[in-house]
C-alpha cells in the first residue's frame, strides 16, 4: 500500500526512481546526504513503516559507509519492490 491506499504503476515507478537518484547521490556524495536519506526512508515509509525502519537500523549517521548503505538499499528495496508489484497485481 502507498498512503493507506492500494499501489499503482506509478507508485512502483516513483519507488524506482527514488531508490535510482538515492543510489546515485550516494556514489556522487554530496553535502546534505543525511538528510536526503531521512527524505528517502520517509517516501519508503509511506509504503512500508516496517521496511523504513529496518532500513534507518542499520544504517549509523555518524559513520555513513556508501557501500553498506546501498547494500541495505537494495535488500530492502527488493522485499518493498515485491510487495508493490503483489499489490499491483491483486487490485488490478
Amino acid at each position: 500500500m502507498y498512503q493507506g491506499r492500494h499501489c499503482t504503476r506509478e507508485d512502483y515507478a516513483l519507488l524506482v526512481d527514488e531508490t535510482d537518484e538515492i543510489i546515485e547521490l550516494l556514489h556522487t556524495g554530496g553535502d546534505d546526504l543525511i538528510s536526503e536519506l531521512e527524505s528517502y526512508f520517509d517516501l519508503i515509509a509511506e509504503f512500508d513503516e516496517d521496511i523504513a525502519n529496518k532500513m534507518r537500523f542499520h544504517l549509523s549517521k555518524d559513520d555513513l559507509d556508501v557501500s553498506k548503505t546501498i547494500e541495505i538499499i537494495n535488500r530492502y528495496i527488493g522485499e518493498l519492490s515485491q510487495n508493490v508489484i503483489v499489490d499491483i497485481n491483486e487490485h488490478n
